[in-house]
């Protein structure tokens, strides 16, 4: 398959590729889009959302690989910067020791991953959210709670709605198995490329103890708690977002409230 994506300021000399997080689509970042136009960027659905529909299971390292093929035909030569929130941070990290060496800068936020003592908890915490959800995918209520939840603008009910809809019940139940018991590869104690890994101080401890296994076991790799941010930061806490990764950006010191893990 071809990765669906939107694209904005492409003569620019680098690239940023924003990657949604799970149950979304590319349009999470369209304020980024218009902060950072002096950059060219790309944002792709990820395989099984938005118009980017498969015919087989969603599996994460089919992700990573349509990633890495968006980078070979669409900007082999420009020097790229990946951004990914959650699955989007997963399909960046399962890509990591074969990306090319265009990529100057990777940011994760709020990656996911699982361990064996998580995995048992995470199998009953995926059955309730499937069965939940399930049933309730379609419903404006529903829709309704997620965003007050994460924050977001009551405007945005159609496009969550529409991005619900897009989704499978089968892709459903791949994407969220995938996400929640996600493995970090072998190997990435031999990264070069430099990682910011943020997340929220009021996100899920496992997600803050996510971070700290990434950062411990990744080479050349940053990690900071951000006040007042939750998963979806780029949407709610759009401001101190833009900056914390325009100082990334321009290797600049960052926010000075943010938390060193």
């Amino acid at each position: 398959m071809t990765l669906n994506f939107k694209e904005t300021s492409i003569k620019n000399k680098e690239t940023i590729i924003f990657l949604h997080s799970e149950m979304l689509a590319s349009w999470i970042w369209e304020e980024q889009s218009k902060e950072f136009s002096d950059y060219h960027c790309i944002m792709p659905d990820l395989p099984g959302h938005g118009e980017s529909q498969i015919q087989n299971k969603f599996t994460i390292n089919d992700s990573s690989i349509e990633l890495i093929n968006l980078i070979e035909r669409n900007i082999p030569n420009k020097p790229i910067h990946l951004v990914g929130i959650s699955l989007g941070a997963q399909v960046i990290l399962n890509a990591l020791i074969k990306l090319n060496t265009n990529v100057k800068s990777i940011v994760l936020i709020n990656p996911i991953i699982s361990d064996y003592n998580q995995k048992i908890r995470f199998q009953n915490t995926l059955k309730w959210i499937l069965d939940s959800y399930m049933s309730n995918k379609d419903l404006i209520f529903y829709i309704k709670a997620y965003l007050r939840y994460y924050g977001i603008k009551k405007s945005n009910i159609e496009k969550i709605k529409y991005s619900s809809n897009k989704i499978t019940d089968d892709n459903l139940r791949n994407i969220m198995t995938q996400t929640l018991l996600f493995n970090l590869p072998n190997n990435l104690e031999n990264n070069q490329i430099p990682i910011l890994i943020l997340a929220g101080n009021k996100d899920h401890i496992h997600i803050k103890h996510s971070v700290e296994i990434i950062k411990e076991k990744t080479k050349n790799s940053h990690a900071y708690i951000v006040p007042k941010m939750l998963k979806l930061g780029n949407m709610t806490n759009t401001k101190l977002f833009n900056e914390i990764l325009r100082n990334w950006l321009n290797e600049k010191q960052l926010p000075n409230n943010l938390i060193p893990i």
